[in-house]
Parts: structure tokens; C-alpha cells; sequence
């Protein structure tokens, strides 16, 4: 179950992306004939090709990742609401992505390493 919390910064959106991918190999695995999998996987593709080398995301790229969310709606919500709830986190965290920090700082007395690895990825736990 993952317990999913708002992003902060562009390095837990990071951090969020990965464990979308990892939840979406596993969900393949149990649902390898679920076209909806290759569409999540395509848009995750899609956000991650929008930011990569540090640009911001276009107009069109974001109302692509919106689209995201709507489609984490109507699918997931019911089957498998933490996984819509991370989709729906990354895509807003995705739509206002030029006014994200780049990353959280460090809380007094911690160096970013120690800060980095309190609750794993971005706060999201999985039981």
C-alpha cells in the first residue's frame, strides 16, 4: 500500500516516478493484458522526456500529464486507489514543475544525505 503525500520538489517527483514505474511493472505482471498499463507507462515516458535535461515543461506537455490524472480517475480510483493517488500527485506536481524546488533543504543539524534517507522515497511508504 503506498501512502502517498504531497511533492515538494523536483527530486521526490523523481523519486515518485520511480515508484509509479516500479507499481506499474508490478501491476504487468498481474495484469499483463490491461492496455491501460501501456498507456500509464507512455505518459510516465512522456513527463519524464518533458523535464529531462532540466526544461520545463510546454503547455501541451502538461496538459498531456493532466491527462494523467483524469485517466487515473476514471480507471484507477476504484481498482487501485493509492496508485491513482500517486499518478494524480505526480501529474499536479508536474503541471506547476517550474515553480518546484529543485530539492527540499536539509533540516537543521543534517546533512542532505541523512535528510535524503528518513521515510524512503519521498515520504511514500509501501507495506
Amino acid at each position: 500500500m503506498l501512502e502517498v503525500v504531497p511533492i515538494q520538489n523536483k527530486r521526490q517527483w523523481y523519486e515518485y516516478l520511480q515508484v509509479a514505474r516500479a507499481t506499474l511493472d508490478e501491476v504487468r505482471e498481474e495484469l499483463p493484458s490491461w492496455t491501460l498499463i501501456s498507456v500509464i507507462g507512455a505518459r510516465l515516458d512522456a513527463m519524464e522526456a518533458a523535464v529531462a535535461e532540466g526544461r520545463t515543461p510546454t503547455r501541451e506537455d502538461r496538459e498531456r500529464a493532466l491527462a494523467l490524472g483524469v485517466l487515473a480517475v476514471r480507471s484507477l480510483d476504484q481498482s487501485i486507489p493509492e496508485y491513482s493517488k500517486l499518478l494524480k500527485e505526480l501529474a499536479a506536481a508536474f503541471e506547476c514543475w517550474a515553480e518546484l524546488p529543485d530539492a527540499a533543504p536539509p533540516e537543521p543539524g543534517q546533512n542532505e544525505r541523512d535528510a535524503s534517507d528518513e521515510s524512503g522515497p519521498g515520504g511514500v511508504e509501501r507495506g
